[in-house]
């Protein structure tokens, strides 16, 4: 991990080049497909932490083993985090708990403007996190949860929120 940081620090915060217009400027840092754990994800951040970089904006790290730990970490850096506006945890075998605390992040978080979390293992309880963070939060402008396990009443609570979120597309 330390060599991947070193790695990521060379190129300015940014792997696979810049951003797309699409997205917002800044440093981006796509690991994507890279079999990280959450405890990987946690050494990532702190060694992130003991080094220079630039304002990262955009974080990718969908297709990756994260569960639950790794949510949570994710979780802490972005509910005192201001310059990320685009995160990618799609597809990380993230289930409800993790859910949870990214839910409370979001009620903190004033900069995240898209969330990926298609593909995951969220259920009607994960949506009512969701729904609550929803209601309070006012910078989340995309929301993406396709293939999870919600069903209607995880819609209703995820609607329920929007009732008082304008922002979200």
């Amino acid at each position: 991990v330390k060599q991947l940081v070193s790695s990521l620090m060379s190129f300015g915060g940014m792997v696979n080049g810049m951003a797309p217009h699409s997205e917002p400027a800044g440093a981006t840092i796509n690991l994507t497909h890279q079999n990280l754990t959450g405890a990987e994800i946690q050494t990532l951040v702190r060694e992130m932490g003991s080094v220079h970089a630039p304002p990262i904006s955009t974080i990718k790290l969908g297709f990756n083993n994260l569960r639950d730990d790794g949510a949570m970490v994710v979780a802490s850096v972005l509910s005192k985090n201001s310059t990320i506006t685009c995160l990618d945890l799609g597809f990380c075998s993230i289930s409800d708990v993790g859910v949870e605390a990214l839910s409370q992040a979001l009620v903190y978080n004033t900069s995240l403007k898209v969330l990926y979390l298609s593909g995951n293992c969220i259920t009607e309880a994960g949506y009512k996190h969701l729904g609550t963070a929803l209601s309070a939060n006012r910078s989340l402008e995309g929301l993406y949860l396709t293939g999870n396990s919600g069903k209607a009443e995880g819609a209703k609570s995820v609607a329920k929120g929007l009732k008082y979120n304008q922002t979200l597309n």
